[in-house]
Order: structure tokens, then C-alpha cells, then sequence
């Protein structure tokens, strides 16, 4: 009975062609990111329309330095990496990490007949490209501490033998937090070492 009385004086005063008009116009106004570059082979590359911060994480890639980003849950960290890959023209693999990765998620393993089974990680790391580790602050320690070492070091044990870095290996690693641990949004979070 109540909505009956209210009703005629809460009448919609636009319609959908008129929210999609002000949103168009809204679009219309914000500026584009647009990204011009040559790549180390001596092609030029034009991406437009990205992240906010996709210069910034370019110039760092290109200049060979590995690189660590924090934002909330859908805010374009892992579509800013793959296009920051596609437009260095270097092949893209990622992989989730959570409380129960391990670090033979990354290191790979050997299996009963002794075979080695490789990652995306391995994959990467021996034939270049660009990796991302994401949602870094979830991740164990022990996974954590197989990535600083193989950033560090040049070099990686893996289960079948030592490997050397790739030249033209990056890695991303992507977290919803600083590193401090959890907070009352992200309870699952892990404190990073320094």
C-alpha cells in the first residue's frame, strides 16, 4: 500500500538510452593512455586506451627491471601485464599462488620414471618472456623464497639441474596488499619479507 502512494511521485526521469548517452559522454572525456615504443629487435609498437600505470610498468620492463604491483581485486593488474608483454613483443605465462602452492608448483618435479615435468615458471626463466606471480601476498613463504632467489641469483635449481636466467626474463608480481599482512578486506593475506 505504501509503494502505491509513493509510486507516482518517484516516476524514472531518464531512460536506458539516456544512462548510455552520459556514460558515453563521460568516456568521451577521460584521457587515454597511449603508449609509442620501439622494441629492442627495432620495431615500433602503439598501444592505446590501457592502465593508467602501463607506461610506467613498460619503461620498467624495458629497461630490464622486474616489477611489483599492489591494487584491489579487478583493478587491471593482470590484463596491465599481459599487454606490457604483448607490446615488448615477449611471449606472456602467469600463475596464481595461494596457501597451498607449493614451490614445485613453480620449480616443477620429477616424476616415478624420473622424468622432469616443467612449469610456466621454467618455461620463462630458461627461454625468456614475462611471468607473472599473482596474488604474490597469498602466497607461502616457501614460494616467495624461490622467486627472490631465482630473481637474485642469475640462476635457479630446478629438480633436473641449475639453469641460468634468460636475458630477456621479467618478472611481475601482482598483490592486493603492501605486504603488511592481512587487513579487514584482504584476511587471507601474507606478510612479505622486506
Amino acid at each position: 500500500m505504501l509503494g502505491a502512494l509513493v509510486a507516482p511521485h518517484v516516476a524514472a526521469k531518464v531512460d536506458r538510452e539516456d544512462v548510455a548517452a552520459m556514460i558515453d559522454a563521460a568516456l568521451s572525456k577521460r584521457p587515454s593512455t597511449r603508449v609509442e615504443g620501439v622494441r629492442g629487435d627495432g620495431s615500433s609498437v602503439k598501444v592505446e586506451g590501457q592502465h593508467k600505470a602501463f607506461p610506467a610498468v613498460v619503461r620498467a620492463l624495458g629497461a630490464g627491471v622486474h616489477v611489483f604491483m599492489v591494487g584491489p581485486a579487478g583493478s587491471g593488474k593482470t590484463t596491465l601485464a599481459e599487454k606490457a608483454a604483448e607490446s615488448l613483443g615477449k611471449s606472456f605465462r602467469a600463475m596464481s599462488v595461494g596457501p597451498q602452492s607449493t614451490q614445485y608448483h613453480l620449480l616443477g618435479y620429477q616424476d616415478a620414471q624420473g622424468r622432469y615435468v616443467s612449469t610456466a615458471f621454467r618455461e620463462a626463466y630458461e627461454l625468456g618472456g614475462v611471468f607473472l606471480l599473482d596474488e604474490v601476498d597469498a602466497g607461502s613463504a616457501s614460494v616467495l623464497t624461490v622467486i627472490n632467489s631465482a630473481l637474485a641469483n642469475g640462476a635457479c635449481e630446478f629438480p633436473d639441474g641449475r639453469v641460468k636466467r634468460h636475458a630477456d626474463f621479467l618478472c611481475i608480481c601482482a598483490a592486493n596488499t603492501y605486504g603488511l599482512g592481512a587487513d579487514r578486506v584482504y584476511v587471507g593475506r601474507q606478510q612479505l619479507d622486506g
